[in-house]
C-alpha cells in the first residue's frame, strides 16, 4: 500500500472587517459565528511590525496585511518561508487612493497630479507591499475577475504549490468601499475587508479545489454532515470579490465541530460565469 501523495490544505485563516457599519447585515453574521470585526488595523498589525512601518500605508493593505498575518500566525508560519508565494484577487482594487490619484489630476492638472497615489492606485499594489514586509520572495499575483476573482485567485494558489513553485501560499481576498464610488454606483452594495488562508502541501488537513460553472447549490454555502448536507446562511452581494471569501471563513469556521465538507458558490452578476469552492477534511 501507498502513502498518500500530499495535497494542498488550509493551514491557517485569517479575517479582517472593520467594525464601520459599512457591513452591518454581514457583520453580525460573522460575529454569530465567532468571526469578530477589529477597530484597527494598524493597532492590529502593531504587535508585529514598527508603527513607523505602517504608517505611510494604505488602508487597502494593511487590511490585507492584517488578514495575511493573521493566518500565519493561525498556521504557526510567522516570520513566513522565505519562498511563501502571495495570490491576491480584488474587484476593484484600491478604491481610495484610486479616486485620490484621479482627484489630484482633476484639481492640480496631470503635471500635478500625486505620484504616490498613482503608485498606490495599482491593482497589484497590495501584493507588491505584502511580498516586501513579509519578506517573501515567492510568487505574486493578483486576480481581478469581478466576483469570481477570490476563486480564481485559489485556484492559482493551489497550482503554485501543485508544481512545486512555492513551499507555502496565501491566497486571499480584499476589497475597500470609498463613498465616492458609490455617488457613481449608488446601488452597488458596500462590501470591505480581508481574508486570507494559509495553503502547504500535506497528509492530512481540510483540502480546497474550484469547480467552475457548476449546478447552481440551493444555498451559497452548503455544510456536509453526518446528518447530511446543511445550508448554512449568508448574504452573497455582488461587486466585491469578499462574500466567497467571507464563505469559506464561516465554513472553516463551522467545520471545526461538526461538518467534514463545505461548498462555497459564486456566481458573477455579469458574465454569469460561476465557481464553486469546495473544502473538504482528509480522513
Amino acid at each position: 500500500m501507498t502513502d498518500r501523495l500530499p495535497r494542498p490544505v488550509i493551514t491557517g485563516m485569517g479575517l479582517f472587517h472593520a467594525a464601520d457599519g459599512i457591513n452591518a447585515e454581514l457583520d453580525a453574521q460573522l460575529a454569530e459565528r465567532g468571526l469578530l470585526a477589529q477597530a484597527d488595523a494598524t493597532e492590529a498589525l502593531s504587535a508585529y511590525f514598527p508603527k513607523s512601518r505602517l504608517r505611510r500605508l494604505p488602508l487597502y493593505a494593511r487590511v490585507g496585511l492584517c488578514a495575511a498575518v493573521s493566518a500565519l500566525s493561525d498556521a504557526n508560519r510567522f516570520p513566513c518561508p522565505e519562498d511563501t508565494g502571495i495570490v491576491i484577487g480584488t474587484f476593484f482594487g484600491c478604491q481610495k487612493t484610486s479616486f485620490d490619484f484621479m482627484d489630484s489630476i482633476l484639481n492640480d492638472g496631470p503635471r500635478l497630479s500625486s505620484p504616490l497615489a498613482f503608485s498606490h492606485a495599482v491593482n497589484n499594489m497590495a501584493a507588491g507591499l505584502l511580498s516586501l514586509l513579509l519578506q517573501a520572495k515567492g510568487p505574486a499575483f493578483t486576480v481581478n475577475d469581478q466576483e469570481l476573482s477570490f476563486a480564481g485567485a485559489l485556484q492559482i494558489g493551489i497550482s503554485l504549490l501543485n508544481n512545486d513553485r512555492c513551499s507555502q501560499v496565501l491566497v486571499g481576498a480584499l476589497d475597500e468601499a470609498d463613498p465616492r464610488l458609490r455617488e457613481v454606483f449608488p446601488a452597488l452594495p458596500a462590501v470591505a475587508g480581508g481574508v486570507f488562508l494559509c495553503l502547504e502541501r500535506r497528509n492530512q488537513g481540510t483540502t480546497a479545489d474550484v469547480l467552475w460553472n457548476p449546478e447552481k447549490p440551493s444555498s451559497p454555502v452548503l455544510l456536509r454532515t453526518s446528518d447530511g448536507a446543511r445550508p448554512l446562511p449568508m448574504e452573497t452581494p455582488t461587486g466585491s470579490a469578499l462574500p466567497p471569501a467571507f464563505g469559506c471563513a464561516l465554513a472553516l469556521n463551522r467545520m471545526k465541530e461538526n461538518a467534514d465538507a463545505a461548498g462555497v458558490f459564486q456566481e458573477s452578476a455579469r458574465s454569469r460565469r460561476s465557481a464553486l469552492i469546495r473544502l473538504e477534511k482528509l480522513s
